[in-house]
């Protein structure tokens, strides 16, 4: 999975910025891209997205979420 194109130009954030960033985000058209194992699980933990959300390339999960 290439994620250096230009359409994945954001910013890449921790843990720790997930739930600051989706709550701002509530209130305006946001798109999220979780990728990896980690990231996912900790989506899930926090109830941000469900395992049928979650889809998978060459074994690398990750899940679009749009608000």
């Amino acid at each position: 999975m290439d994620l250096t194109g230009r359409f994945f130009q954001g910013k890449e954030s921790d843990y720790n910025d997930l739930n600051q960033i989706v709550e701002q985000s509530l209130y305006e058209d946001a798109t999220f891209y979780i990728v990896g194992k980690k990231s996912i699980e900790h989506a899930k933990k926090i109830k941000l997205i469900n395992e049928s959300g979650v889809k998978f390339i060459n074994d690398i999960p990750f899940a679009l979420i749009l608000l």
